[in-house]
């Protein structure tokens, strides 16, 4: 895992394989799983061509990333109730790797959406009101006499996010008791008032599972299977006590794919625990729009009002040039997945992105370019690599800071090749691709040095910080 973290007083910006700041789809966690997924979706709202599926468009996007050994993942599109695309890309390029069309994809906090229609199912048996009061069963959380159910579907409860406890970091990757959880929400200090804000909050969804499955008398394995999966005949849909060997892990590209380690899913049952492929989460979606799960009415409800930053009561707005899916993302710390149903245009799209390179949102992007655009546009990739003597490289090295920012970037040499190291993270390995200019592939962080001014300038996505190398005694 390769991470690294610079913010100013309490804000904080996390670098780990390209996950952003929270804006929008899963905000799992500060530096894991916390991202601004589709910010460039909030395009103009020109509309487009004609919605047709171009499965040769779509192959020479994909071929494209193959060939560039950009993007591992499978890509699944529904029109008028039917599959007329599939494909998995980049698989070729992990050496060993077996699969089939069943094996599945961790799909983070898309989990969120089909948590949220379980509960809208028991609203509609009037075995609960969504003004009902989280004090009804979790009566010690802070502000729980005052939140709804309501407010946490939707966000606006002042609930936090307990897969990141300020503490330590990573503290998801290894099995953590469901009363460590509990007590860590217990102790989070409210962010605002309810029903005064908005915050993506896991937390509120960790506690609406819970509620769901008190409501049911069942554990959430269970009620996947059982009221979502059977129903649907989906047979790669499931949740962490159904696991099976057959799904995919996740990987990091550091000179080849490796393996990357990823949460353990039992801490973050029904908050983005759910295995499954794009194929069997569009007949997720399509089901859910035809009326199988909820009544059409529920449906209209779980809208709610896009103004709220984008979220409704289970769904998230995804806004493409005028065209709007329903649906929700989700990202764990190495997979990331889009789900979404266009009802205008009888549109269902899911992509599951194990491996990246690329960065996932411009996949998205491109992808849906395919079917709403006139023209295909690929993406120009750097394959430019420099071979430097460890003379060459020595100009780079030193410790390197921001007078704003705690953080310091130790650049330094092993083994003939250049690595960069936080304080306190792993090292990653630098590739000169043009003069005094270096990158990351795996987490897109690029470097470009000034060694007669002893300055270098980071850039990973919206994140630009110009840093100082420190002076050596000698130096001085």
């Amino acid at each position: 895992m390769y991470q690294i973290k610079m913010g100013k007083a309490n804000s904080h910006h996390t670098i780990m394989s390209r996950h952003n700041d929270l804006k929008t789809i899963m905000y799992f966690q500060k530096q894991i799983i916390k991202v601004t997924l589709l910010a460039a979706f909030f395009l103009s709202c020109t509309i487009s061509a004609a919605q047709i599926i171009r499965p040769e468009r779509l192959d020479s996007l994909f071929d494209h990333l193959e060939q560039y050994n950009q993007s591992v993942g499978n890509i699944s599109i529904f029109k008028d109730g039917k599959e007329v695309y599939n494909r998995s890309f980049g698989q070729r390029h992990i050496a060993g790797l077996s699969f089939d069309e069943h094996t599945s994809y961790q799909v983070g906090s898309v989990t969120k959406l089909a948590t949220s229609v379980l509960l809208w199912k028991m609203v509609e048996q009037g075995k609960v009101s969504l003004d009902e009061r989280l004090s009804t069963y979790f009566p010690d959380i802070p502000n729980a006499h005052m939140i709804t159910l309501n407010q946490i579907l939707s966000h606006n409860s002042g609930l936090g996010n307990y897969v990141n406890n300020g503490t330590t970091e990573g503290w998801m990757i290894e099995k953590t008791s469901a009363d460590s959880i509990l007590a860590f929400i217990h102790s989070e200090k409210p962010l605002f008032e309810p029903g005064t804000g908005f915050q993506y909050s896991n937390s509120g969804f960790y506690l609406l599972t819970r509620i769901v499955e008190k409501l049911y008398n069942k554990t959430y394995g269970q009620l996947i299977e059982e009221e979502i999966a059977k129903p649907l005949e989906l047979t790669d849909f499931k949740s962490f006590d159904n696991y099976n060997d057959n799904r995919f892990t996740s990987y990091v590209y550091i000179r080849n794919w490796e393996d990357m380690t990823d949460f353990y899913f039992q801490n973050i049952i029904g908050v983005g625990d759910i295995v499954a492929t794009p194929r069997d989460l569009n007949r997720f979606m399509e089901g859910l729009f035809a009326g199988k799960l909820v009544k059409k009415e529920t449906l209209e409800k779980m809208k709610g009002d896009k103004a709220n930053n984008g979220f409704g009561k289970g769904f998230m707005y995804i806004p493409y040039k005028g065209n709007t899916f329903l649906g929700h993302g989700g990202d764990t710390r190495g997979t990331h997945t889009l789900t979404g149903y266009n009802d205008k245009d009888k549109i269902t799209f899911s992509i599951a992105i194990n491996g990246q390179r690329w960065e996932r949102n411009q996949v998205y992007i491109a992808s849906l370019s395919t079917i709403y655009e006139t023209e295909l546009r690929l993406a120009e990739f750097e394959t430019n690599v420099i071979k430097l003597s460890s003379q060459q490289l020595s100009q780079y090295e030193g410790r390197y800071f921001n007078e704003d920012d705690p953080l310091i970037i130790n650049i330094f040499q092993h083994e003939g090749e250049l690595f960069g190291q936080a304080d306190g993270q792993d090292a990653f390995p630098l590739t000169c691709y043009s003069k005094d200019k270096f990158m990351f592939d795996g987490a897109q962080i690029y470097m470009d040095f000034t060694p007669a001014q002893d300055s270098m300038y980071y850039k990973q996505g919206s994140v630009k910080i110009n840093f100082k190398r420190q002076k050596t005694e000698a130096g001085q």
